[in-house]
């Protein structure tokens, strides 16, 4: 229980690098884009997970976009 009235509207928003990223309009897979801000990052958009082995250092939440994914890693 909630304690929100039955039909409220829930949003739910995304973090701030896919957020970012989709601004970007990086919205194909292959796509990438360099954020230069407060922390340097590096991100982009592929069609599928794929658990990165060698550093663990790319995080991969789902794009904005349904069926895909924003890799990005801070440089």
């Amino acid at each position: 229980m909630t304690g929100l009235s039955e039909g409220m509207p829930i949003v739910a928003g995304c973090g701030d690098t896919p957020a970012s990223t989709f601004g970007a309009g990086v919205i194909k897979p292959g796509m990438i884009l360099d954020i230069a801000g407060t922390a340097a990052a590096l991100s982009g958009c592929v069609k599928e997970y794929q658990k990165e082995n060698v550093s663990n250092t790319l995080l991969y939440p789902r794009s904005v976009l349904e069926g895909l994914w924003t890799p990005f890693g801070f440089v």
